[in-house]
């Protein structure tokens, strides 16, 4: 059995800075989620399939993390919330904590594997499933269980604990759901929204965000067929997307993406737009 050290490993590096210190910390947490930890729910084991970072310092202001108090705590667990309410509905979201007192770590979890082989895909339906598992009827009664408990303390309901490795690869995408729909021209947030700071370790058996995977790969220099192939996407989707992709890379402009939703082809045009300046992480 392998060990996970996690109070170092959810340390800042001392070297950290925003581009690629920042991305091979973040790469670096996600792959001991995703292929070195077991997510003990109420003692069951779970595997983690998708993760997302959220991390705002004065070094990384990555301005789509939510800067709750909690998130300043290294290894506590985050039940989002808004002005200090828990969220409901399908707004639901758990997050391993991992601030340093002064910068906001959240690792969102998005995805995970059932005892019995089963997938839960998405951050709403897999809080409903941590109630479901532990007994709790609200994401109150199940915080409170928890407490001010680390993620990694036996002494509670759900707990992350080393595993011997996995060699799965994981596939780096956007993050799913961002948009620039409340935000203005030369708004931070363009050097955010499309950071690949989303992480699958089996990306054909997650169903939600795949035209992420899809241009995260076709910006990698991935064919068609490679794409369609790791990802479950039919390859006449991913041809639309490749093509929608290269249309983006044509323009010049970012305003018309700006206070609006996005339709699946104004997020590939934007992918192809900004990858012209490196901007898609």
């Amino acid at each position: 059995m392998s060990s996970l050290d996690w109070p170092t490993l959810i340390r800042q590096p001392i070297d950290f800075a925003d581009g690629p210190p920042a991305e091979a910390w973040f790469a670096t947490l996600a792959d001991a989620l995703l292929n070195r930890t077991t997510f003990r729910v109420a003692g069951l084991p779970h595997r983690l399939l998708e993760v997302e970072v959220y991390y705002h310092s004065l070094a990384h202001p990555d301005p789509f993390a939510h800067k709750e108090p909690v998130q300043l705590e290294g290894g506590r667990w985050y039940f989002h919330r808004t002005r200090g309410e828990y969220r409901g509905g399908s707004f639901k979201g758990i997050d391993l904590a991992f601030g340093d007192g002064v910068a906001y770590g959240g690792i969102l979890f998005r995805g995970l594997e059932k005892p019995d082989g089963t997938v839960v895909d998405g951050p709403s339906l897999l809080v409903d499933h941590l109630l479901k598992a532990t007994g709790h009827a609200t994401v109150a009664q199940l915080d409170h269980a928890i407490g001010t408990k680390v993620a990694w303390d036996a002494g509670q309901p759900l707990v992350l604990a080393a595993k011997a490795p996995d060699d799965r690869p994981v596939l780096r995408s956007a993050r799913v759901g961002l948009t620039w729909k409340r935000r203005k021209p030369d708004d931070p947030a363009a050097k955010y929204v499309l950071r690949r700071y989303r992480y699958l370790s089996e990306p054909s058996r997650t169903a939600k965000g795949k035209p992420h995977m899809v241009l995260a790969m076709l910006l990698s220099g991935e064919t068609a067929e490679a794409v369609s192939a790791r990802t479950g996407c039919p390859l006449k989707t991913v041809r639309r997307y490749a093509a929608d992709l290269e249309t983006g890379k044509l323009e010049s402009d970012l305003a018309p993406y700006y206070g609006k939703d996005w339709s699946t082809a104004d997020l590939c045009r934007l992918h192809g737009l900004l990858s012209r300046n490196n901007q898609h992480g």
